[in-house]
């Protein structure tokens, strides 16, 4: 059986090495042909003849750049124009496809022509919700009329819908017609099983958050809860707010640690320096990064939100909180001046995460659909 991975819109290979997010990103494909030889995959790239290189190190993984076969155009809206074609000049190269998957809606209209042409079934899945997302970034009229239409489309064309959350099942139910409820189903994230450092002697007064530098994140609150503290806050990821992040936690005189980008094996086992992470999102999807500091044992404290309320049973396996009205602080405060409540959560935190998100247990139902699929 060969499965083709068609990635997100202008993403490739490379793109996932510079973010240092490749072995995650692979980890899962290649357990899965490590744990049934009898699957493959061919991996479509918006990679070019770079891509190719990453061949040698993943076994039964064939990769097809698409900027290999043409030139890339530099106008990025001539590139997406160029991209409605790209369907009809790599079927050749997938007739021993047996089915098409994507993980994203922007470019899934690729694998939706080609399913077409092939006759092949599709799987999409979406790690968030882009058309709910769009509406709390208030983009324009006409972003929200194509991912409301592409997102309909998905729904339509699709032999199986993943999403990662309740919330966005319930979403797309309300929003979106369905000309078949079976094919909606949840995906949740993975994690990899791992060893934990002990809890009691991590750092509890730098605190651990991961993520995109950008207004979601809520980042420009959270520093601001940090002024006046002997806490300090370390941050792992970039984005277009960096300079302004950085210059509001000068004039507030908070410590802020910027470290950037971080090869993913290294920040799980950065996770384990500490005894807090903090999501101060004002929305989220099903974020890979909670899950993690979960896995990890670290205590998790999470600006209340419906899809992380999913997550989070308060006080139990994290602590939910209101960015508006609460400091992160005073409950960290507590929590280290009770260290059996707080090792209790810790543990909890690791045994929910293992329970309800390890790789092995995600690899056996995503082989369980292929073979689904297939004999339908």
């Amino acid at each position: 059986m060969n499965v083709a991975l068609f990635f997100t819109y202008d993403v490739s290979l490379s793109e996932w090495d510079r973010l240092k997010i490749i072995d995650r990103e692979m980890k899962f494909y290649t357990d899965i042909t490590r744990d049934d030889s009898d699957i493959s995959f061919t991996l479509v790239t918006y990679g070019n003849q770079d891509d190719l290189k990453y061949e040698n190190k993943y076994k039964n993984i064939r990769i097809i750049p698409l900027y290999s076969l043409k030139k890339r155009p530099d106008n990025k809206y001539i590139r997406l124009i160029d991209s409605l074609f790209l369907p009809f000049r790599i079927k050749k190269y997938l007739n021993d496809v047996d089915i098409l998957k994507t993980n994203q809606l922007l470019g899934s209209w690729v694998p939706i022509v080609l399913k077409r042409i092939l006759n092949k079934p599709l799987i999409i899945r979406t790690g968030y919700d882009l058309f709910s997302f769009s509406l709390r970034q208030k983009k324009n009229l006409f972003k929200l009329l194509f991912y409301y239409l592409l997102t309909q489309l998905a729904i339509i064309t699709s032999s199986v819908y993943l999403v990662s959350s309740r919330e966005d099942m319930n979403f797309l139910k309300k929003y979106f017609y369905w000309n078949n409820n079976n094919k909606l189903q949840i995906r949740q994230n993975w994690i990899s099983a791992e060893e934990n450092s002990n809890f009691l002697d991590r750092e509890k007064k730098s605190i651990l958050t991961v993520g995109r530098l950008e207004k979601q994140k809520n980042l420009y609150n959270l520093i601001t809860k940090f002024k006046n503290t002997d806490f300090s806050l370390d941050i792992v990821g970039e984005g277009s707010l960096r300079d302004s992040l950085v210059l509001h936690s000068n004039q507030s005189n908070v410590e802020t640690n910027f470290l950037g980008i971080i090869d993913h094996n290294k920040l799980l086992n950065l996770y384990q320096h500490y005894k807090y992470f903090i999501l101060n999102s004002t929305y989220e999807g099903h974020p890979k990064a909670l899950i993690e500091a979960m896995s990890r044992g670290c205590i998790v404290i999470v600006n209340k939100s419906s899809n992380v309320q999913e997550i989070i049973s308060n006080n139990v396996n994290g602590i939910l909180f209101d960015s508006k009205n609460e400091n992160p602080i005073d409950i960290i405060r507590n929590l280290n001046e009770n260290n059996q409540i707080a090792l209790k959560i810790s543990n909890e935190a690791s045994r929910f995460a293992f329970e309800n998100y390890s790789i092995d247990k995600l690899i056996s139902i995503e082989i369980t659909g292929y073979k689904s699929l297939l004999e339908n």
